[in-house]
C-alpha cells in the first residue's frame, strides 16, 4: 500500500495535467466542483487529499474515472511512451 503522501503527490500531478489539457486555470475547475481555487492548489500540490464526494466531482468535470485519477499510470500520452520505451 503506498503511502498517503505519495497518492496525495499522484494525485494532484494528474488532475494538474487533466486540468492543463483542458486549458482551464484552477480558478475554472475550482469553480466547476464549487471550491475555492486555493483547495484546487493543495490538491494539485499534494498537500491535501480531496474527499471521496470531491474526488467524484473532480473526476465528472474532468469526464475522467475516479479509477483513472487514482491508477499508477499516467494519463499523459508522452509519459505511457516514456513508460513504454523503458520496458
Amino acid at each position: 500500500m503506498q503511502s498517503r503522501e505519495s497518492l496525495a503527490v499522484r494525485l494532484g500531478t494528474k488532475i494538474a495535467a487533466l486540468r492543463r489539457t483542458r486549458n482551464w486555470t484552477q480558478a475554472d475547475l475550482a469553480e466547476r466542483i464549487g471550491v475555492d481555487t486555493e483547495t484546487i492548489s493543495r490538491f494539485e500540490r499534494g498537500a491535501t487529499l480531496p474527499s471521496l464526494m470531491t474526488l467524484e466531482k473532480v473526476s465528472y468535470s474532468l469526464q475522467v474515472g475516479i479509477g483513472e485519477l487514482l491508477a499508477e499510470t499516467s494519463v499523459q500520452p508522452d509519459d505511457q511512451a516514456s513508460m513504454l520505451s523503458a520496458w
